[in-house]
């Protein structure tokens, strides 16, 4: 695992990518707005009331552990953390009385992954190492509910329609048997992507379920309360995982989203001919060997080129009741149209006020 981590970053570092994605994550109670910037190491969650202007009034911290992944929906917190080297991970909501309530465990060995609920007690796990295996199937995602021992228990598996294998079963030549493992060169790119997107990958929606977001090839996929999924939606339709060799050499599609009031989704986009054109015209290096052998001036030079050829800004809103994407005309209020000198798709921090304007965060 280490070992395609290592690589993961160089191959980005070395096709001058930045892992794209919003870092802040937001949710929206009555009167108020949460939010959480995880680009840093304080996940302290920022509340800011609508009666005093969006002003930033207080800040929650979180003092279980390591954090691993968060969710807010609304007024709802959610967060799991790994407490120490061995210990277990143990997953926290914010309660009304705003003190962290322990809901669920996983053993040590069973982690780490991604917590993210889907209803009152639905959760979709999302995988770090291993994959989740049931029966003849297998999946880097699946659905499950706290038991009532209080740990958390898998009940069937999320089945993902990437244009792509993703998963593979191997035959195991020493110890007999098989194993699932992810294919290369497309399945483990895709989901090193998503280890790293980690707490920014998935949006729960108010009625239950959410949006499991690919930010590098643009799909997004609308599930259901139970995980099931009920729409896959692309955003890009020239971009085709099943055609694509190496999914780096390609800019990202989807740079980041924020929730607005409504329950909407605010997306913004590389511009369509960004996806496939940019590497094409400034082309970066495809053999990753180690940091010594990178012509550092030269990747980011080509990764400035790339942006500037295709700077600007696409904005979409997805509605979650319709599964529809519509694009937008012009960029929202407050929202920029082209990246800025402060700006690149690696880093592009937003969220949404309660005016409904698009805020920029340092």
């Amino acid at each position: 695992m280490k070992s395609w981590l290592c690589l993961f970053f160089l191959s980005c570092l070395m096709n001058a990518q930045s892992v794209p994605g919003n870092p802040i994550i937001q949710g929206w109670g009555e009167k108020s707005i949460y939010w959480v910037d995880t680009s840093r190491f304080d996940w302290g969650i920022n509340v800011e009331f609508f009666a005093n202007g969006g002003k930033k009034v207080q800040k929650i911290s979180f003092p279980f552990g390591d954090p691993v992944s968060i969710s807010l929906n609304g007024d709802k917190i959610g967060m799991l953390s790994k407490l120490g080297a061995n210990e277990e991970f143990r997953y926290f909501e914010l309660g009304n009385n705003k003190r962290w309530v322990m809901k669920g465990r996983i053993k040590s060995d069973s982690g780490p992954f991604r917590v993210f609920p889907l209803d009152q007690n639905s959760y979709l796990f999302a995988s770090d190492r291993d994959l989740f295996v049931l029966g003849d199937s297998a999946s880097p995602y699946a659905v499950g509910s706290i038991g009532g021992d209080g740990f958390f228990r898998i009940e069937r598996l999320v089945n993902l329609d990437l244009g792509v294998p993703i998963v593979q079963k191997r035959q195991r030549a020493q110890e007999g048997g098989v194993q699932w493992e992810l294919t290369r060169p497309v399945g483990k790119p895709f989901m090193m992507g998503q280890m790293l997107l980690k707490k920014r990958e998935f949006i729960p929606f108010a009625s239950g379920g959410g949006v499991l977001l690919f930010h590098w090839p643009g799909y997004l996929f609308l599930l259901d309360e139970h995980g099931g999924v009920r729409k896959k939606i692309v955003l890009n339709p020239d971009v085709d995982a099943s055609k694509l060799k190496d999914l780096y050499q390609i800019e990202p599609v989807l740079v980041g989203v924020a929730q607005r009031r409504d329950g909407t989704l605010l997306l913004a986009t590389r511009e369509k001919e960004a996806a496939l054109q940019a590497h094409k015209l400034f082309p970066a290096t495809t053999r990753v060997k180690d940091l010594a052998d990178i012509d550092t001036t030269r990747e980011l030079r080509n990764r400035q080129a790339r942006l500037d050829r295709f700077p600007r800004i696409v904005w979409m809103e997805l509605d979650p009741a319709e599964g529809r994407v519509r694009r937008l005309e012009q960029p929202p209020s407050g929202a920029p149209s082209h990246f800025r000198d402060d700006m690149t798709p690696g880093h592009f921090k937003f969220l949404v006020d309660s005016q409904d304007e698009v805020r920029i965060v340092p």
